[in-house]
């Protein structure tokens, strides 16, 4: 308004006038310096947006990790029904050692029983749980593996899991799948184990898979079978040596009686001979010929008797021997495949593959925890802020 009222009075003296002053430049000099002004400092602030985001991210953070440890407890939950692995359990039944893994889905039913191995022995019974002794060095290492796998394509890499399994000359005993979840139980060979191990972690990233190897030393039950096979040994041995003496002391009783019989049978001959040259007239001689012989028959009936009851006795016992005899090389050959199926189960890794599928958040999680998450942000929020968000921005008007 100031600078159009000088206008106007200027535009009105020259209109009148018509001429320039003759002070024009001097008095233009002073107008405009009258003019001028002392430049000031205006002080401008801008809204605080670190103050809006730090009210804004914070709660979103967490809520953010709320939702993420409510996630992992609810999986958690559910996984000690579907994923929950068991050891392999050893029993002794009927037909001998049996060991199996109870395999249970996701609603805690039981799918199956999976016998890992079984020998049809019919065995005395053999503590598998005694200590074994401390002297004894020996190590017959069992091992049983559970991979614990995350990943995004579940039915994808549980078929590659399959074919690798294979591949190493292993079996699988149990697999189920579903687009979240599955399982393979499978068997490999010792030697394979390692080589197959490193190929399956190869396949995820470090933060997807977690191995758990259980290795236990089964010397007790080698231990076991070891003493069982000595005894039974013995037992047979001394089973044995009886029935060589059964056979010796029999053969003796039988000469000895045999020897009585055949002197008993050439007396009666002999009475016989004598009675045929006694006159039919001497019945006195003739009456003692016949009483000897009738005694001495008698006498020879009771050895032939003691004969047939010492071999029916011989054969009885040497039945109830050989029946001894049968059921220990029977035990010794139950022992021995005890051993070697002992011996094929230490050589055998039993596993678990359990395969799980992750959401994007759970993704992001195992490669920056969300703890991590909400303190990184924190930190770089409170130091911004202090930085940035108290620091007043100013400009100069002319």
């Amino acid at each position: 308004m100031f600078y159009k009222k000088i206008i106007k009075n200027f535009e009105h003296w020259g209109k009148k006038a018509q001429q320039l002053p003759l002070r024009n430049e001097e008095i233009k000099q002073n107008v405009v310096n009258s003019l001028q002004t002392t430049p000031k400092r205006i002080v401008e602030r801008r809204p605080n947006v670190l103050r809006w985001l730090i009210f804004v991210t914070a709660p979103a953070l967490v809520i953010l990790f709320v939702f993420n440890y409510w996630q992992k407890t609810t999986t958690l939950s559910t996984t000690q029904y579907s994923g929950a692995y068991e050891q392999p359990t050893i029993r002794e039944t009927g037909l001998g050692l049996q060991s199996s893994v109870n395999i249970r889905d996701e609603s805690g039913a039981e799918l199956a029983k999976q016998a890992m191995f079984e020998t049809d022995i019919n065995m005395p019974s053999v503590n598998y749980y005694g200590a074994p002794d401390i002297t004894d060095t020996r190590e017959y290492s069992k091992i049983n593996a559970n991979f614990d796998i995350k990943t995004r394509k579940v039915e994808t890499f549980y078929t590659r899991l399959k074919t690798v399994v294979h591949g190493y000359g292993g079996r699988i005993d149990n697999s189920t799948v579903n687009e979240k979840w599955a399982r393979i139980s499978f068997a490999l060979p010792k030697n394979s184990y390692e080589a197959f191990a490193d190929e399956v972690r190869g396949m995820f990233p470090k933060q997807f898979i977690i191995i758990r190897e259980n290795s236990t030393n089964l010397l007790g039950q080698k231990q076991n079978i070891e003493t069982q096979t000595k005894n039974t040994g013995v037992s047979l041995a001394t089973i044995k040596g009886n029935r060589e003496n059964l056979t010796k002391v029999h053969n003796e009783k039988v000469v000895s009686l045999q020897k009585e019989i055949n002197r008993l049978n050439n007396l009666i001959y002999s009475l016989d001979q004598q009675k045929k040259t006694v006159s039919s007239t001497d019945q006195e001689a003739l009456d003692k010929l016949n009483d000897e012989i009738n005694y001495y028959s008698r006498a020879r009936t009771i050895k032939n008797q003691s004969l047939a009851n010492e071999n029916t006795k011989y054969q009885k016992n040497l039945v109830e021997i050989d029946n001894q005899i049968v059921n220990y090389e029977t035990s010794l050959d139950n022992l021995n495949k005890q051993d070697k199926s002992l011996i094929n189960n230490i050589d055998t890794v039993n596993g678990v593959i359990e395969l799980r599928w992750v959401s994007i958040i759970d993704f992001i999680n195992l490669y920056i925890p969300i703890y991590k998450t909400v303190i990184v942000a924190g930190v770089l929020i409170f130091f911004g802020y202090i930085l940035f968000g108290r620091r007043a921005n100013t400009i100069e008007l002319p």
